[in-house]
């Protein structure tokens, strides 16, 4: 398999989402008011993070009203609950490098 032999592709990262160090989202009646920020280096705000949550940690995930979507920034994963967890969560991450075309190219 083609896939198996490339040396670039995507590999899982194990990674603990804390239950302290949330921080509250400054708009007002958002669905998910807590953040948290998982540094990841190298990462930029057009790559994709694929976050999956342990099966053990789903309950906790589930309990806090873990968003299970995030969003890449500069440098860090931003996860985002209805409240912070009660317990750390084992969980791992995929990261994909997005694309950013020259300037002045149409694609």
């Amino acid at each position: 398999n083609l896939y198996q032999k490339r040396k670039d592709k995507p590999q899982a990262v194990a990674v603990s989402i804390p239950a302290t160090g949330w921080q509250m989202d400054a708009a007002e009646g958002v669905a998910y008011p807590m953040y948290c920020d998982i540094s990841v280096s190298g990462l930029t705000s057009v790559d994709i993070a694929d976050v999956r949550i342990a099966p053990d940690s789903q309950p906790a995930a589930i309990a806090c009203g873990l968003c299970a979507t995030s969003e890449t920034l500069a440098g860090v994963i931003r996860l985002r609950a209805a409240s912070a967890p009660a317990e750390a969560l084992a969980a791992e991450y995929v990261i994909t490098k997005g694309y950013v075309a020259p300037e002045g190219s149409e694609s």
